[in-house]
């Protein structure tokens, strides 16, 4: 029985979409911008076009032209050089790690928009500490932060004040905004709705008492991850035509909103 005839491209424009799909991600929305502004944000960008242009772009073209010359897999590519087949088990042994930490990553990314959707009209569940929320904690507080940069001494505290609980801020309080915070910085012992949604309601850290107990399984991350993974087979199981279909599909959905 003869091969089933390798899968090519419909074109230039579907691989040219799953290159762009498969070299940006949700780690250039979410990891990068964070990194950048925390490593000295413009001074970062030296090092990073220099790795950029010197080593990724050419280990990219080169990936390339081997898969498209060849038309082999990651493995079967280094026949030619049998003593690099090494690389090609690295390479899938990456992909398989990569896949399943991504995988959860993009479940949490699904599972947000889902609540978004369900939410439309009405207030997002992170938005405030309201009593009818079960994963909130008395160190909830929703309150903005209040923009000080122009204010006097006395306009600072009574503005840091209304993020604290007013019992504590309540005692030796003085008008010196440095001394008022270096004494009450106790006082300031609290956390975002977003921060305790995620924890307590999406995560349920506070079930967990270590790394040897993680807790109950929460069974709505269960479902999301499940569907990842099922829309992850079905692109799989119909190939790469389907994948760039479905990457060209996000790009724009992407671009008009």
């Amino acid at each position: 029985m003869e091969d089933r005839a390798r899968m090519q491209w419909g074109g230039k424009l579907e691989y040219l979409f799953t290159g762009i799909g498969y070299s940006v991600g949700l780690g250039n929305i979410w990891r990068f911008p964070h990194k950048f502004v925390k490593n000295g944000g413009g001074t970062v960008l030296i090092p990073y076009l220099l790795t950029v242009c010197l080593c990724i772009f050419p280990i990219i073209i080169m990936e390339a032209f081997l898969g498209q010359f060849s038309s082999s897999g990651p493995v079967a590519v280094w026949n030619y050089c049998p003593i690099l087949k090494g690389v090609g088990f690295g390479i899938v042994f990456n992909t398989f790690v990569t896949a399943i930490y991504y995988a959860i990553i993009t479940m949490y990314a699904f599972y947000y928009m889902t609540v978004s959707f369900v939410s439309i009209g009405d207030k997002l569940p992170w938005q405030s500490c309201n009593d009818e929320h079960s994963w909130k904690t008395n160190l909830c507080n929703d309150k903005p932060y209040p923009d000080i940069s122009k204010l006097g001494d006395t306009e600072k505290i009574s503005a840091m004040s209304t993020l604290a609980q007013s019992a504590c801020i309540a005692g030796g309080s003085t008008d010196n905004y440095t001394a008022f915070m270096i004494q009450k910085q106790h006082c300031f012992d609290f956390r975002s709705p977003e921060e305790e949604y995620w924890n307590r309601f999406v995560l349920g850290v506070h079930d967990s008492t270590g790394i040897d107990d993680v807790g109950p399984v929460v069974g709505r991350n269960v479902i999301c991850l499940f569907i990842i993974w099922a829309f992850v087979f079905y692109c799989c199981l119909r190939g790469i035509r389907s994948i760039a279909k479905a990457r060209r599909t996000g790009k724009i959905f992407l671009h008009h909103n």
